[in-house]
């Protein structure tokens, strides 16, 4: 189950502008699934790749509800903001803060699963998407 996915965005209304309110919110709704459902669901922390416009620091860790309450992490990417249109780019993104290979290293520090729920090419051009590239 994802709760709150891209809380680190500003597109949805539980965006993580307050990080303490966004914490105890995950936390609280994790703590009440978990206490009725049998077996446990996985409950998953997905962010948006890339760029972090929540929390007010950019930092989307301030988001992370612990470990007591992540099974796993994941990772919503599409290829926009800024589209890699070549593989040394795609690399550079997958390594950079906020990319792909960064969640999957912080997911395995923590003894995480990890997942990617979304991932998908976007038309346009320019900021607004590589295509089909």
């Amino acid at each position: 189950m994802r709760l709150g996915w891209e809380s680190n965005g500003d597109w949805y209304q539980w965006a993580g502008t307050n990080p303490t309110d966004y914490v105890n919110c995950f936390r609280h709704v994790a703590d009440a699934i978990n206490s009725t459902a049998e077996p446990d669901p996985t409950i998953c922390w997905c962010l948006n790749a890339h760029y972090s416009q929540n929390p007010p620091s950019h930092n989307p860790m301030e988001l992370y509800p612990g470990d007591a309450w992540v099974d796993g992490v994941g990772l919503d990417a599409y290829d926009h903001y800024p589209p890699s249109t070549t593989k040394a780019a795609f690399d550079a993104q997958a390594n950079a803060p906020g990319g792909l290979n960064y969640w999957y290293n912080f997911a395995q520090a923590h003894n995480k699963l990890f997942g990617v729920g979304e991932w998908g090419v976007v038309s346009g051009s320019g900021d607004n998407g590589g295509g089909d590239n």
